[in-house]
């Protein structure tokens, strides 16, 4: 048995952020494994993703949506209509915001046309397509509006605070939009799917012919993957870009270094250049960084007091090595301890494992334990003693009232006689 004592230090040790200059107006570095922000520019600010939108409606499918990716579906006529943006400016976007346009990246599916959902998911991440977004939307709901409905409360729960999408493939509309922080957020969920890991990470993928199409040949337009673009990173392994006229250049892209694993969101670049060079220069300030140390407790100077119901003073007790934490500048945060005194029963001497103490971080991560010892012997206090005697007969006297009252008898005649014999 163990019982408890905890407190929050007052240690909010403000995280260093990467310093790193970037011409973007708005992006984000997290860790993956952790969620830990790592670097922020107007990361909350509500911003047009695009084309990266369609990691989303990856995941929402990968994770809410039954299938199996060998399943070959028809494309409905209602996922390919077709219309220019100028009607949907003059109609002042009050059109179907699902609808193609006719300037728009597709993988010119016909209707009627069977592929596998496998097929339909790279297409829609390498080669973008806005065709098989709205097809595989159609697939898994009844209409595109019921799958995005449910999309964005899947995407509410998943803690994106600035996020509301109305189509599955990020044409613009107005009231389409999310934040570079919530798409690190959506980039991590889906790094938890190996499939949705492999297709973020393929730079070609081959569909067969079908019966409307010869096979198609698919290119990832993320270069930092690609070994004979300029921007090839090796230590980027994969992501997803996304350009409109209105929302520029975006990407959301994932790489790992040195047993780090790293997210780096970038919006509104204006060119594509500046796009890769202000996401390599972040991943490698990240890459870069070196860990350090901090004593969180001297082994020294530190004592920790416990209560024990039974003994006659508090207990203290102390480290034999420092407490120390090893963390990147730019995650250190708030930490949690909570001292777990062992619950004892008997006297306690000095140097007698007598509580461990445990370090959390602020999700309640552990991140280190370390003993305590004993600095003194504890014994019975004298209350505690008598205490235990009269409990002790109590229990006898429930347990065995008849003999008890003749023991008791017994014993009052006994001193009654000596008491005379006395007088």
């Amino acid at each position: 048995m163990r019982f408890l004592q905890f407190f929050l230090l007052p240690l909010f040790l403000f995280a260093k952020q990467l310093s790193v200059d970037i011409s973007a107006p708005c992006a984000c570095v997290m860790n993956e494994k952790t969620g830990a922000v790592l670097y922020q520019k107007n990361m909350d600010r509500k911003i047009l993703p695009a084309s990266v939108t369609k990691i989303a409606t990856a995941l929402f499918i990968m994770e809410e949506c039954s299938f199996d990716k060998e399943m070959k579906v028809a494309s409905m006529p209602e996922a390919l209509q077709v219309i220019t943006e100028k009607k949907k400016v003059e109609s002042n976007f009050s059109l179907p915001p699902y609808l193609l346009e006719s300037d728009g990246t597709t993988m010119y599916l016909r209707r009627g046309e069977r592929l596998s959902i496998e097929d339909l998911l790279y297409g829609l991440i390498l080669r973008s397509a806005n065709d098989a977004a709205n097809v595989l939307a159609m697939t898994f709901f009844p209409t595109i509006e019921e799958f995005m409905f449910q999309m964005n409360v899947y995407l509410r729960k998943i803690g994106c605070k600035n996020t509301h999408f109305n189509n599955p493939h990020g044409l613009h509309h107005p009231e389409h939009y999310t934040s570079p922080h919530d798409l690190a957020i959506i980039l991590q969920r889906a790094m938890s799917y190996p499939f949705l890991r492999q297709i973020l990470s393929t730079c070609n993928y081959t569909i067969p012919k079908t019966h409307h199409s010869p096979k198609r040949e698919l290119t990832a337009g993320n270069k930092l993957i690609d070994r004979d673009s300029r921007y090839f990173v090796p230590a980027i392994l994969g992501g997803k870009t996304g350009y409109h006229r209105r929302a520029m250049r975006n990407i959301a892209a994932f790489g790992e270094k040195n047993a780090r694993s790293i997210i780096t969101v970038v919006n509104k670049a204006e060119t594509g250049e500046h796009l890769y060079d202000d996401c390599r220069k972040l991943f490698n300030a990240a890459f870069e960084e070196k860990k350090v140390e901090r004593i969180l407790f001297n082994a020294t100077e530190s004592k920790f007091y416990g209560d024990y119901p039974w003994a006659n003073k508090k207990l203290a007790a102390s480290l034999k090595e420092d407490v120390i934490l090893t963390y990147f500048p730019s995650e250190e945060g708030e930490v949690k301890v909570e001292i777990n005194w062992e619950e004892k029963e008997n006297p306690i001497e000095p140097g007698d494992l007598v509580a461990s103490l445990d370090v959390y971080d602020a999700k309640g991560s552990p991140i280190h334990q370390a003993p305590l010892f004993a600095d003194h012997a504890l014994s019975y206090k004298l209350l505690f003693v008598v205490e235990g005697f009269f409990n002790a007969l109590i229990k006898i006297i429930a347990s065995y009232p008849k003999s008890s009252v003749i023991f008791l008898l017994g014993l009052l005649l006994f001193f009654r006689r000596r008491k005379i014999k006395t007088a």
